[in-house]
């Protein structure tokens, strides 16, 4: 195939995994597919089983590669045809899908054509359990013609942790599949059967939050209602946040009532708030919330949240303002300045949370 002489077809950077402890084997992808990581002892970026049942990601370990939600393979990344001169670029996900803890390190582009990629500049990175690193590869192509270079990567497990805690995150990612495909009666089983587990990772917050959505999805939001939302919930663990806001927004353009509203408006405030420092919109969406919905389970939270939005935004008066009615909302004894919660677990939580913010301010 004769190639125009002002575009340069995108290589493959061939995917070379070193593990400086063991040595274990490079591996290395096809011409004219673009990887970071691949799984040797899985095949084609597949997952693999040892023999106690751990699902097993590259080498053995619980480090698994995406892109675009697709585990990479033998045809990996193709970034196309593009300008001479033109630049383009991809992002890879390495997921840490189990108990293990790892430190990456020495991330290298090395090859004839390496001078024509670049990287996101890292030094070591430890990626705890259920942390993604999110790494963006650029393709500016000097010349003409098909590129190729590798990208390298070494990684130690500076933390392992027992086949049965690891075998327990699988259980984890088995449930996390059936909800992004909407089977959401196999999710809540298999998400209530990993917290019986007593499950360490941050994992478990996110099954715990996903079993009441599950349990209103089913019982009140039409299939592809309650799928948009679960894709922005998906989509926020993957720390794509910007994706997540957007299909948030579809969802409240096309179901302004649904029963998942509040949660929908709660969740975008969350990320605006914590994840992209946008404590302005984080304030607006936390109002919006309490008045659309005053007997959402997300009031309290929401007042917090919007506490230390204002806090971020220096208006230190209005967060005392706020802390205070939260105080006053969990307390059930007032008497010459003593002031005590009601006798709840949830009053106990939100009347210290109160406390501790009015510290703050």
């Amino acid at each position: 195939m004769n190639k125009p002489a002002s575009h340069a077809v995108s290589p493959s950077l061939k995917n070379r995994l070193l593990q400086r402890q063991h040595h274990l084997p490079a591996c290395l992808l096809s011409a004219l597919a673009v990887t970071v990581l691949s799984s040797c002892g899985a095949g084609s970026g597949g997952v693999g089983f040892d023999d106690t049942g751990t699902a097993r990601g590259i080498n053995g370990t619980s480090l698994f590669v995406s892109y675009n939600d697709q585990a990479l393979g033998d045809d990996g990344l193709y970034f196309a045809t593009n300008d001479v001169g033109s630049s383009t670029s991809s992002s890879i996900r390495i997921s840490n899908q189990g108990a293990d803890s790892y430190a990456l390190q020495n991330f290298d582009i090395v090859g004839e054509n390496a001078e024509e990629f670049s990287k996101t500049i890292l030094d070591n990175v430890v990626l705890q359990p259920a942390q993604i690193l999110n790494l963006d590869i650029a393709f500016r192509p000097i010349t003409a013609g098909e590129k190729e270079a590798e990208f390298s990567v070494d990684f130690d497990i500076i933390k392992q942790a027992s086949d049965e805690a690891n075998s327990l995150e699988q259980v984890f990612y088995d449930g996390q599949s059936q909800f992004d495909d909407g089977q959401f009666r196999s999710a809540e089983n298999t998400f209530a059967e990993y917290l019986q587990g007593d499950p360490e990772t941050a994992n478990r917050e996110r099954a715990a939050a996903r079993i009441p959505v599950i349990a209103e999805a089913q019982a009140y939001s039409s299939s592809y209602e309650a799928q948009l939302f679960v894709d922005a919930m998906t989509l926020r663990d993957e720390e794509q946040y910007d994706l997540a806001i957007r299909k948030l927004d579809v969802f409240a353009t096309l179901y302004p009532d649904s029963h998942l509203a509040d949660d929908a408006l709660y969740l975008t405030g969350y990320i605006q708030l914590q994840h992209l420092n946008d404590a302005e919109q984080a304030l607006l969406n936390m109002q919006a919330l309490r008045q659309a919905h005053p007997d959402t389970t997300y009031y309290d939270t929401s007042l917090y949240s919007e506490a230390l939005a204002q806090i971020d935004l220096g208006n230190n008066v209005n967060a005392e303002a706020i802390l205070l009615s939260l105080k006053e909302r969990h307390t059930g004894f007032d008497v010459l300045g003593l002031q005590l919660p009601k006798d709840t677990l949830l009053s106990r939580l939100w009347f210290k949370r109160a406390e501790q913010g009015l510290e703050l301010v």
